[in-house]
């Protein structure tokens, strides 16, 4: 035998040598995987955490493998013997998905919040339909130990969806802030949702990713002829169920069920070659070629790639891509107590006008974000570390909820729901709704006129006087400009502005919390101590102009305290309570307090009343304002007015009369329990409110009723707010003190405070006048 003989005879005995030895290591394999999907399933049995909420759909047992078995491709000879059927779990006794795979299908919601979808475990009715699910057959779990993790049956629910516009509505807390979106309804985690169920979005560049589309055109060329083999209409079923999955990780689960990966058997290069696994893609129990699986599932060859590597390295198959890395970027835990220990250190305060519609509290007025900042800064000098002003700015808004702005507001709610309504009607409807808005600014303008009509009739004819009044916001006690300031709570000042029709000047009436609240017998007595005192004989009529404050001016408290000041006057026969609408309310008043917000803006320093009333004074040059001390004898209560009438609540034809929407009061001296009331002033006939008690016997006189002070022993302070006064005392210069030598006899109580300066007492009544 020459020597290329013998050389053919020892490739041809090692080559079978190399076959046995092959045999024997594919049958231990194949027991060996076998052996570790039972136990990969024993262990799935232990780590349960989904909920069973289709019991139906649940009868999917030992059976359903025994029928996906395929008998005729598996050579099964080695193992059969060594299979002991008893070991089976059946998947009935299972609450399947292991805990590393929990967070695999999750959803976001329109607010980018993660929703958990429940999943189900459903059963397939015909081996031709492709399961909505990660197909696992019997004979892959007995072949490939890398798919032992992978799950059979997993459906997830399409995600409930909400509205977020309905959401932010609803939200009556924090409000959102920050940099506005580039696109509104689309967060990164909406994109990351819209992407992962193959829908249409904006990427974070503003570009328009379209979703991707099934191939029908595609046609295979391969010895395999997969297109052929698979029909149209099964592709696209398996391409739908891939997306429908909506999520990265539910996806890498499927592809892992559906591609085989081995080592490859041989080699054909001398050179080293890069290539280490081969594969096999199976689709609808047919195995076909790579690209036509590509297709299929609208996908490219890296996705595959990272998805075996995901599974060979874990059965963990989480999307970590935008997760944080080390740490870098998250904030220091020390730095946010920080933050948060400042912040709380700021006084807050409640909110008349708010409370009901916001469970928000409130800061100083003259705080905002920036000047908190740099007193933070300023607490910290030596810190070279401290937190930015954007880390500040993100604690503020995430974990308090504050405003700084004044609450009460000026706007026109029904203004703004005329142009809500506008916008987002047609035909009939936006041309009713135009309509009504049209009435509504008409009447506003009406009683514009009318009271301008008022102020010039005041200054031509003296038998004749018009006041409007308002209050102004309140002001605190000691104004310094230091940043210890910020953190203490202060003492209240009040104003109450007159103006005068007649002689176009403002009379302005300054008292503190602690002598006298900010309801509606504080605003009456100031009311009472000017007429009084300022409106003289030939003078027979009186004219009020005043907001539609609900409970401070519209109230049966007011119109007694003018009754009885009516009926202690020497020439007033009748006193005209009038209101301007809710949201067209500008008054005189209110551009007297601009002058005066402008003055004060120069002082830096105001320890006392009398140092506001200068400030007040040297504002205007020309007409000078004029200021009135009130001091608690001059609070006086109506309550002993309120016992001797009856609060009626509808008119003498028993036709109910709304307190809140009258716009019109009439009172006349000969008949004090009479009330004429409007709810508009161009209407002809007035409604008659008769508050006499009923009954037989003597009715009081209510000239001769005497009214007590409101508070004898003054008002209440809080047991913090007296606290930080006399913190503040060391800052207060010497011949400044006395001032507050009220505080040594002050008793204090736990109250919440309000940012408009209202006490308990105040809101009840307030309350209770706003319901009549």
């Amino acid at each position: 035998m020459n020597s290329r003989a013998q050389k053919l005879v020892a490739m041809a005995r090692d080559e079978h040598l190399c076959n046995k030895n092959d045999e024997k290591e594919e049958s231990e394999e194949e027991e060996s995987s076998y052996n570790g999907a039972v136990t990969t399933l024993a262990q799935l049995k232990q780590d349960l955490h989904l909920k069973r909420h289709n019991t139906a759909s649940r009868s999917l047992t030992y059976k359903h493998f025994e029928r996906d078995l395929s008998y005729n491709d598996l050579n099964v000879s080695n193992i059969e013997e060594s299979i002991d059927t008893s070991q089976l779990i059946h998947l009935d006794d299972l609450d399947i998905v292991p805990n590393n795979l929990s967070s695999m299908f999750n959803d976001y919601d329109d607010e980018g919040n993660e929703i958990i979808a429940e999943i189900e475990v459903v059963t397939s009715n015909t081996d031709n339909v492709v399961q909505d699910s990660i197909d696992m057959s019997a004979t892959q779990l007995t072949e490939n130990d890398n798919q032992s993790n992978i799950l059979n049956c997993i459906e997830q629910p399409q995600p409930i969806r909400e509205n977020v516009q309905q959401l932010e509505r609803n939200n009556i807390g924090r409000p959102k802030r920050g940099r506005k979106r580039k696109v509104e309804d689309q967060p990164r985690k909406e994109r990351k949702r819209r992407a992962n169920v193959n829908e249409k979005y904006i990427s974070a560049k503003g570009k328009e990713v379209l979703p991707k589309e099934f191939d029908s055109t595609y046609h295979c060329d391969c010895k395999k002829k997969c297109t052929t083999i698979l029909s149209v209409d099964s592709r696209k079923q398996v391409f739908d169920q891939f997306w429908s999955l909506g999520s990265f990780e539910g996806r890498c689960a499927f592809i892992c069920g559906k591609v085989t990966q081995t080592h490859k058997a041989r080699t054909y290069t001398s050179s080293n070659s890069k290539r280490i696994y081969s594969r096999k893609y199976m689709l609808c129990d047919t195995e076909i070629c790579k690209q036509t699986f590509l297709k299929t599932l609208g996908i490219c060859q890296s996705r595959i790639d990272v998805a075996m590597q995901k599974n060979n390295r874990s059965s963990n198959f989480k999307d970590n891509r935008g997760t944080a890395s080390g740490g870098k970027n998250k904030i220091n835990e020390d730095d946010i107590n920080l933050i948060v220990g400042h912040i709380d250190s700021f006084p807050k305060y409640i909110s008349h006008y708010c409370r009901g519609k916001t469970d928000s509290r409130y800061l100083n007025t003259e705080l905002n974000l920036l000047k908190m900042y740099d007193l933070f800064k300023a607490k910290y000098p030596t810190n070279e570390n401290l937190p930015s002003l954007a880390t500040y700015k993100k604690i503020f808004y995430e974990k308090f909820n504050l405003r700084f702005k004044a609450p009460k507001s000026d706007t026109c709610k029904t203004c703004d729901t005329f142009a809500a309504n506008i916008k987002s009607l047609t035909g009939t409807e936006a041309e009713e709704a135009k309509k009504q808005r049209d009435l509504h600014i008409n009447k506003a303008s009406e009683l514009r006129k009318q009271m301008n009509a008022d102020l010039n009739l005041a200054s031509e004819k003296n038998t004749v006087e018009t006041l409007t009044f308002d209050m102004q916001k309140t002001h605190p006690l000691p104004k310094i400009p230091t940043n210890i300031a910020y953190y203490k709570r202060q003492l209240n000042l009040y104003n109450l502005g007159i103006y005068i029709g007649s002689s176009k000047r403002s009379i302005f009436n300054l008292w503190l919390e602690h002598e006298g609240g900010k309801g509606t017998q504080e605003v009456g007595s100031c009311l009472r101590k000017y007429i009084l005192n300022n409106i003289k004989s030939p003078v027979t009529d009186l004219i009020l102009w005043a907001d539609s404050c609900g409970g401070q001016n519209r109230s049966i408290k007011l119109v007694l305290m003018l009754i009885h000041t009516m009926q202690h006057h020497t020439s007033l026969q009748s006193i005209t309570l009038r209101f301007l609408l809710s949201g067209h309310s500008f008054l005189p008043n209110d551009a007297n307090f601009g002058v005066i917000e402008s003055q004060l803006k120069t002082q830096q320093r105001l320890y006392t009343l009398e140092d506001y009333a200068e400030s007040i004074q040297k504002s205007k040059k020309n007409k000078k304002f004029e200021v009135s001390r009130m001091i608690p004898s001059d609070m006086l209560s109506v309550r002993p007015l309120e016992q001797a009438i009856t609060n009626r609540k509808v008119d003498s034809a028993k036709n109910k009369v709304n307190w809140l929407k009258l716009h019109e009061i009439v009172i006349e001296k000969p008949f004090p329990y009479i009330l004429k009331v409007k709810t508009d002033i161009a209407q002809e006939d007035a409604q008659i409110v008769n508050l006499e008690k009923a009954g037989k016997g003597r009715k009081p006189v209510l000239k001769n009723i005497n009214l007590p002070e409101c508070w004898p022993n003054g008002k209440s302070l809080s047991v913090e707010k007296l606290r930080d006064l006399k913190d503040l005392m060391k800052l207060i210069p010497r011949d400044a003190k006395p001032f507050y030598n009220f505080l040594k006899h002050t008793p204090g109580v736990s109250i919440d405070e309000d940012i408009d300066g209202y006490h308990v007492e105040d809101i009840e009544q307030l309350s209770e006048d706003g319901e009549d």
